[in-house]
């Protein structure tokens, strides 16, 4: 059986690091990489690019991973940014909509996550809230904090499941209660 190519969209280090000797970098986390791995899968960083290069790239995998990070740039969804938006990547978040695009184009699978979610959300014709405090009379349940545990579980539509951490998000419109159900 061959081996899947699962392309994970890289993020880039926008600030120079010292101990990079003032490089700037492409990154992925490894928790990915090792979800991928383990899964049987072969991971594939897909360095921030033109978005000319989308339609290749798509080509090139089986499936699409589209980690978290920074916030998606507003403009990308019809709104001037609000005083408390955090960091914004426009080159990335123009190229991981086109690969969005293309994935879907080509009828490629897209594992979201996070930040992923958002841009997907807005590839598809969606907004976002650019930042919950806004809005008070809304909960927001953590759960113990998934981001301070160890992955639990992540399936990576390779036919195989992995004890990696991921989550579900639900919005209940009716309570504007936003819950995140685990899946152990």
């Amino acid at each position: 059986m061959t081996k899947k190519i699962i392309g994970i969209a890289g993020n880039q280090l926008l600030q120079a690091a010292e101990v990079f000797h003032g490089n700037q970098v492409t990154y992925t986390p490894q928790g990915f990489v090792s979800a991928v791995q383990a899964a049987g899968g072969v991971p594939l960083v897909l360095p921030i690019g033109p978005k000319e290069l989308a339609a290749t790239y798509i080509q090139q995998i089986d499936k699409l991973l589209l980690a978290g990070g920074q916030d998606v740039a507003p403009e990308f969804y019809g709104q001037e940014p609000h005083i408390k938006l955090e960091e914004t990547n426009r080159d990335r978040d123009e190229f991981e909509l086109a690969l969005i695009e293309e994935a879907l184009k080509q009828n490629k699978p897209i594992f979201a996550v996070c930040r992923g979610m958002q841009l997907v959300n807005v590839a598809l014709g969606g907004t976002l809230y650019q930042d919950l405090s806004m809005y008070p009379q809304w909960s927001v349940s953590t759960d113990n904090n998934p981001l301070n545990q160890s992955l639990r579980r992540i399936v990576l539509m390779l036919n195989q499941t992995v004890n990696y951490q991921t989550y579900m998000v639900q919005l209940v419109k009716s309570t504007r209660t936003i819950t995140k159900h685990y899946i152990l």
